[in-house]
């Protein structure tokens, strides 16, 4: 693992460790455990569950610079990135369309 990744997979960990136990649950549930698995567990074991985990997704991650990433906007609260549609233009187009025939 290179430095840069082993950074930002510290960040994520440390991250993790300061968030108030509500957004630890959220963000649990965002990396695909279930509730029995934090529910009723302390702080401390919540977010060994939840780092164990994200660490065992990190390893099927295809580009783990980009899971990373997006788990460090996740637990920081910055949104991702709007997906752009290709035909976007084209919907709304026929949206304004749709509207004047009306």
């Amino acid at each position: 693992m290179n430095s840069e990744l082993e950074e930002l997979q510290l960040q994520v960990e440390g991250g993790i460790c300061k968030l108030p136990i509500s957004e630890m649950e959220q963000l649990a549930e965002h990396v695909g455990l279930e509730s029995k698995e934090y529910k009723g567990k302390s702080k401390l074991a919540m977010s060994r569950i939840v780092r164990s985990k994200v660490e065992d997704e990190l390893g099927k991650a295809e580009d783990k610079t980009e899971y990373l990433t997006a788990l460090q906007n996740f637990i920081s609260g910055t949104p991702p990135p709007l997906e752009e549609s290709s035909n976007s233009e084209d919907q709304n187009k026929e949206s304004v369309k749709a509207l004047m025939t009306e």
